[in-house]
């Protein structure tokens, strides 16, 4: 370029040269006719006419480039365990941006250039990336660099899997899953029911959890992330999530509230969380009920069945079961006097037996041989009665017939205003037979000292007493 410009003024000169020096001719020229003619007339002056040139030897030194301006706003915009993207705002005269890049510790090496602002790479989970991005602004083939802005970042480690319950309780859960190499921690949340209201639990380095202190029949939703760090980086995972329900709670205060002789009634305590019940009668499945009641019907009188019952909940398409409760009810008792029979706990005196049975639950409980009123005027009183008095020791005090007694028992239920009872006789050496017949009481129901203390335990005022 510097050579064809020299050549050009070079030319230049000599047309300029040649065109002066046959100006001069003329000039002389024309001075030699004019002297000719007019002799008088004034020399004419020499004309000395010089022209310079002047060639640079280099050429000016111009600058055909501008600096970038500064990188700003360089951020991270999503990370996950694979990608990394980055944004920053666009500098100022810039044709591109350099892209350096170090793994973990490692030394940076230009990785990238590109002409957009912003950046996504393909990483590895649980890696820390370390990004320095570079404004550039390329021109006649010149490249110049605006001021960096650097970035460090740690992947996400792959979530954790197999999360599962491995025991449920009343009052807790553990989890489970298997260990991720990439974690360093996992950090566990939970939220009650559907919520989505999770609550940070704990930071384990374990890969399992044991949540205690939850209530029975609740459904409780779990969230379990792999943690990386790496100094003052951190990433968790994505949220592996579980939701779980504890153990439902056995029927409390299961009982008979009402029977007849052909009817059994149960009731028990609502059961957190329980969807239905089902009832077993001697072990067969008879009914499946949503209160926390049930009747069984077309039963036969007198008669012992047994009954349990368990609470029931469905759960992610599976029944949930709680520990079964148990009892015997039954039906009531036909006993003379009483249309609907009796049920609970009372007393029957068969006087032609000589026999007396205590039934605690509509079952017997104590039966036992005793002597009765001395047949005839001191005959026991037939009937349906209830206990009027209870008290131990009781003093027992009388006459009949001119004979007089003052004597104390260990144990005295009476039953009639005119004085009959159930007490203990110790006098006596045996019971049942025919002792009644002609040696029997002045109406009391003499009883071994043993049975009577076993009947006086569970007997109380008001407890019915059949006498036939």
């Amino acid at each position: 370029m510097r050579s064809k410009k020299k050549k050009l003024v070079t030319a230049a000169v000599a047309v300029f040269v040649v065109a002066c020096v046959a100006c001069t001719g003329a000039v002389v020229a024309a001075t030699s006719a004019g002297s000719n003619a007019n002799t008088d007339s004034t020399p004419a002056a020499t004309v000395n006419a010089q022209t310079e040139t002047v060639v640079p030897d280099k050429e000016p030194d111009i600058k055909p480039y501008i600096v970038p301006g500064e990188l700003k706003g360089l951020k991270i915009s999503k990370v996950s365990a694979d990608s990394i993207s980055l944004v920053w705002q666009k500098s100022s005269n810039v044709t591109g941006y350099k892209i350096y890049r170090a793994v973990g510790n490692g030394s940076f090496a230009l990785y990238k250039t590109i002409s957009a602002e912003s950046f996504t790479d393909s990483v590895n989970p649980a890696t820390k990336y370390q990004y320095r991005i570079e404004p550039l602004r390329s021109t006649f083939g010149i490249d110049k660099s605006g001021k960096t802005a650097s970035v460090s970042v740690l992947t996400k480690p792959n979530a954790v899997s197999n999360l599962h319950t491995e025991k449920k309780k009343l009052k807790s859960v553990t989890l489970k899953w298997n260990k991720n190499t990439q974690a360093t921690s996992y950090i566990v949340y939970r939220a009650n029911g559907n919520s989505k209201s999770f609550k940070k639990l704990c930071e384990t380095t374990k890969a399992s959890l044991k949540d205690k202190k939850l209530s029975s029949g609740t459904v409780y939703s779990y969230k379990v992330e792999a943690v990386r760090k790496d100094g003052k980086l951190s990433a968790s995972s994505d949220a592996k999530t579980i939701q779980t329900m504890t153990r439902l709670e056995k029927p409390k205060k299961l009982d008979t509230s009402k029977t007849t002789l052909h009817t059994i009634t149960l009731k028990w305590n609502k059961v957190k969380g329980a969807q239905q019940y089902e009832i077993r009668k001697n072990k067969k499945l008879v009914a499946t009920v949503k209160s926390n009641s049930y009747k069984a019907s077309k039963l036969k009188h007198s008669t012992v069945y047994n009954y349990s019952v368990k609470a029931v909940a469905s759960f992610n398409g599976k029944n949930l079961n709680s520990r079964v409760a148990k009892i015997s009810a039954s039906t009531n008792v036909k006993v003379p006097y009483v249309k609907g029979g009796l049920s609970g706990t009372w007393v029957m005196v068969n006087i032609s037996t000589q026999t007396m049975t205590m039934y605690v639950n509509n079952k017997p409980y104590v039966k036992t041989p005793v002597v009765t009123g001395n047949a005839g005027a001191l005959s026991t009183t037939k009937g349906l009665h209830h206990v009027l008095s209870r008290k131990s020791p009781a003093r027992l005090r009388g006459s009949y017939g001119g004979s007089r007694w003052d004597t104390m028992v260990n144990y005295w239920l009476g039953f009639t205003y005119s004085g009959q009872g159930i007490h203990d006789s110790t006098w006596r050496g045996a019971y049942g037979g025919h002792i009644y017949q002609g040696n029997g009481s002045h109406g009391c129901v003499n009883t071994p000292l043993g049975a009577v203390a076993k009947i006086y335990a569970k007997a109380y005022v008001g407890m019915p007493v059949v006498v036939y």
